[in-house]
């Protein structure tokens, strides 16, 4: 049984003006501690009250019309890019210097290098779309580039912000088959899938149960070359008579109803292990997060089922005793 979920990053609901506030405040920070280790000459004026008044007011406004946030927008690019120039200009004046650095003062310029790189990649992304440019790869998350929006249309949240996971369901399991950045389609992931299937456990399943967003003739082509022939997956679209007979056989009806199973699996997975938000702010932490999650509640469901097992042969022993002494 196949089927995708989003696990949600650490991060705040991203829009525009805060984003560039957050660059904004990274900017000031970093500036102000290069002045303090006395290798920056120059006082430098942030302008970061004004900035933070005009931010504020901006934010008490209880519905924002879209002029209002454009033109906040544009203000804050033009903050963010003054305190960006600074952040150069200290950068300059350090490396200038750098055989007089000692290990603190080397760290604060390679936190100005860091700054003036994230910095300048996401003011660039903002400065296209206040000219109403399509941006490609858009960042949303000062600490983490690799979040990206995942639009799932579903209820109560159409967008999340984080990592897709393809998960498989085996006899009662549930295991993570692979972890992407991006939005990728179901309909190309089922391959992914079975090559896990083959990898893990050393056989290729005899059938796959998944929901319609998997249907597509390339999916189901990847499954009958491996020799599946039993296809769970709904098809979209008028069905021919050949596919509403297919659809309305026992085995095809069966695996319907046992891939409604992984659904009650994954919510079970967000609501007790941790599934639902990962709590890791290190590279390819979320993936990593899902995957104890998982380790996790599979150990818990193996040692429920010893224990079945144990009281079962228990049982039995007592009543193959009782039959002796008869």
């Amino acid at each position: 049984m196949v089927d995708t979920t989003v696990t949600e990053s650490p991060v705040a609901y991203p829009t525009d003006v805060n984003l560039l506030e957050t660059c904004r405040k990274k900017c000031v920070e970093i500036i102000k501690k290069s002045e303090k280790t006395g290798k920056v000459t120059k006082k430098y004026r942030t302008r970061c009250r004004k900035a933070r008044r005009d931010y504020v007011r901006h934010q008490k406004l209880g519905r924002k019309s879209k002029k209002e946030r454009k033109k906040m927008q544009k203000k804050m690019c033009r903050y963010v890019k003054r305190n960006l120039n600074q952040v150069c200009e200290c950068i300059k004046e350090m490396k200038s210097q750098e055989q007089n650095l000692n290990k603190d003062e080397k760290k604060i310029l390679s936190k100005l290098e860091l700054v003036k790189e994230r910095t300048s990649k996401i003011l660039e992304q903002q400065e296209k779309l206040c000219k109403n440019e399509k941006v490609k790869e858009r960042i949303v998350s000062f600490n983490n580039f690799s979040v990206r929006p995942m639009v799932r249309g579903k209820y109560p949240v159409s967008v999340e912000f984080g990592r897709k996971n393809l998960l498989i369901e085996k006899d009662g399991f549930l295991y993570l088959a692979g972890s992407f950045s991006e939005n990728l389609s179901d309909q190309t992931l089922m391959e992914t899938a079975i090559s896990f299937c083959e990898e893990t456990f050393g056989e290729t399943p005899l059938g796959v149960g998944a929901d319609r967003g998997f249907y597509s003739p390339g999916n189901r082509k990847a499954c009958e070359s491996r020799g599946i022939k039993r296809i769970g997956i709904q098809k979209k679209g008028k069905l021919s008579e050949k596919d509403k007979e297919r659809e309305k056989s026992s085995w095809f009806v069966g695996l319907r109803r046992r891939r409604c199973g992984i659904e009650g699996y994954i919510s079970v997975s967000k609501r007790r292990y941790g599934l639902d938000r990962a709590e890791y702010r290190i590279a390819d932490g979320e993936e990593m997060w899902c995957r104890l999650g998982l380790i996790g509640m599979n150990l818990k469901k193996s040692f429920r089922l010893e224990r079945k097992s144990a009281k079962k042969s228990a049982m039995a022993g007592k009543k193959g005793e009782n039959g002796m002494k008869k």
